[in-house]
C-alpha cells in the first residue's frame, strides 16, 4: 500500500483557510448560516447549539443551553463592547468549556471566530 507524501509549506492565514475550507463539507451548514451573526433569540441559540452538537439536543442538553445561555441573553447587552474573552468566559462560567467558547463566538462571531 502506498502512502501519500505530505509536504509542509509555509502559508498565510488566508491560504490556510482557503486550503482547508475547500475540503470542508457540512450537510447542516445552513443551520449555522441562517442563525449566526443575527440577533440572538432563544430559537436561534437552540439552532446554533444543535448545529454545534452535530445532532438534535437531548432534553438535558437543551435545558443546559437554556439555563447557561439563552436565558441570559439580557446580560449580553450589559457587557462592555471591548470585554476580553477571559472576562466573558468568567461571567458565563456554566455549560462546559467548549460550549462557553461557542457562546462567545455566537455573541460576536466577527471578533471571536470558531477554532475547534
Amino acid at each position: 500500500m502506498q502512502m501519500p507524501i505530505v509536504q509542509l509549506k509555509r502559508a498565510s492565514a488566508q491560504q490556510f483557510v482557503n486550503f482547508w475550507s475547500s475540503r470542508y463539507v457540512d450537510p447542516r451548514e445552513e443551520l449555522y448560516e441562517k442563525n449566526i451573526g443575527r440577533e440572538l433569540t432563544k430559537t436561534r441559540i437552540l439552532q446554533l447549539f444543535h448545529w454545534k452538537n452535530g445532532t438534535p439536543l437531548s432534553v438535558r442538553k437543551e435545558a443546559s443551553v437554556e439555563k447557561n445561555f439563552s436565558d441570559r441573553i439580557p446580560e449580553l447587552e450589559q457587557l462592555p463592547p471591548d470585554i476580553g474573552a477571559g472576562d466573558f468566559l468568567k461571567r458565563f462560567a456554566g455549560g462546559g468549556a467548549i460550549w462557553r467558547i461557542f457562546w462567545l463566538h455566537c455573541w460576536k462571531p466577527g471578533r471571536f471566530p470558531i477554532y475547534d
